[in-house]
């Protein structure tokens, strides 16, 4: 599974249209074998999690209704009861989910920000440090540029996604990002107490 930020005003756009979906017809209320309407084994299942104690609602969605086109069998699986949806709609708001990430790259708390490392093929490295006077070459008492450590931490902070290719890719070479021409690492200072050190790695 991927994960990735998701914007709230979109995210909440998009659980809006999943709570307009509606039933076409209802199948089954009680003892349905579920093997029948390819609910054993769903296609696709949906969980949004609500409330103070994160409670879930699932919706499953099983085989193709026979002889009924755009139709599909589904169920809550809080429940018995087997119905239909409008397959072609209700795949078409699955589908978007995508379309309410969040497209900021790498969103930065830039107070935070305690440490910036950049590994380049073709160009300088870096490794710098926020100290009590100012940013200084990690290991070192060597004051860095700040200009340039902040300009490049804001080029990274207002960078945005363009087009998602694909999720938990395991082979990166295709991407040319197995052998990557430059590594940025952030590490930030912990949002509360007790919380841990955020890491970020974006390779190029």
């Amino acid at each position: 599974r991927a994960r990735w930020p998701g914007h709230h005003k979109a995210m909440l756009g998009w659980v809006g249209r999943v709570m307009r979906l509606g039933i076409e017809d209802f199948v089954s209320d009680e003892n349905a074998n579920l093997t029948t309407y390819g609910l054993a084994t769903p296609a696709a299942r949906l969980t949004l999690f609500h409330g103070a104690n994160n409670d879930e609602a699932s919706l499953l969605l099983g085989g193709p209704v026979p002889d009924q086109e755009n139709r599909t069998y589904a169920k809550l699986l809080s429940s018995p009861t087997v119905f239909t949806v409008d397959s072609r709609e209700t795949y078409a708001v699955l589908n978007s989910l995508g379309e309410a990430r969040d497209r900021h790259l790498a969103p930065l708390d830039l107070e935070r920000v305690v440490r910036l490392q950049l590994d380049q093929v073709a160009g300088p490295d870096f490794d710098v440090t926020a100290g009590p006077t100012g940013w200084v070459f990690t290991g070192g008492e060597t004051p860095a540029n700040a200009t340039a450590v902040f300009d490049l931490l804001n080029a990274i902070s207002g960078a945005k996604v363009v087009h998602f290719v694909k999720d938990a890719a395991s082979d990166l070479a295709p991407y040319g990002l197995d052998q990557p021409r430059a590594i940025v690492a952030i590490a930030a200072a912990p949002a509360a107490e007790g919380r841990p050190e955020t890491q970020l790695i974006v390779r190029l």
